[in-house]
């Protein structure tokens, strides 16, 4: 843990956060030119255009109510689909290429970010820290059986000084 704190001290993790931030608040601005876009889009036309083939219609459907995850997933449908009904536009064309570059932006970041030097040493802190709780579990249960054990042997103890003493023996030496 201390070996982790003086990593979280250096000016080089201190670098790997600030990369860190800046690709959270382009992936923001992602998400924001997304939803941007979901506006440009008029899908009450585009149903309307292909409210005769079930297929379509189903893509058309499935963007309306989960546009960014559809998005993300395939870009190629609801273009080809704004291609099909003749309603892909400038703007449109524009916003897709400002997704296309703060895409490619969080992907160049995402590769120049060195690793972050904590997670390895958490990670063994974690499985040293488990180990060690598995052990206390074990410990604990010897325990407790060790005292089952002196308790069997003291009953045990008892019955055979009982029986002893009813054949007329006597226990010498306890």
């Amino acid at each position: 843990m201390e070996e982790i704190e003086k990593i979280k001290k250096s000016p080089d993790y201190l670098k790997y956060l600030e990369e860190q931030e800046k690709i959270k608040f382009i992936e923001e601005d992602l998400e924001k030119n997304i939803l941007d876009l979901k506006q440009l889009i008029d899908f009450k036309t585009l149903a309307n255009f292909f409210h005769v083939s079930e297929k379509q219609m189903n893509i058309v459907k499935s963007y309306k109510e989960e546009f960014q995850t559809n998005f993300k997933k395939d870009k190629a449908g609801i273009l080809n689909l704004l291609n099909e009904a003749k309603l892909n536009n400038e703007t449109i064309a524009e916003k897709i290429k400002q997704i296309k570059f703060k895409e490619e932006e969080i992907e160049k970041n995402k590769k120049d970010v060195k690793k972050d030097e904590t997670q390895k040493l958490y990670s063994e802190t974690m499985k040293l820290l488990l180990e060690i709780a598995s052990l206390k579990n074990e410990i604990e249960k010897e325990e407790k059986r060790k005292e089952k054990l002196k308790k069997s042997i003291e009953e045990i103890s008892e019955v055979i000084k009982e029986n002893i003493g009813k054949v007329g023996g006597e226990v010498v030496g306890e």
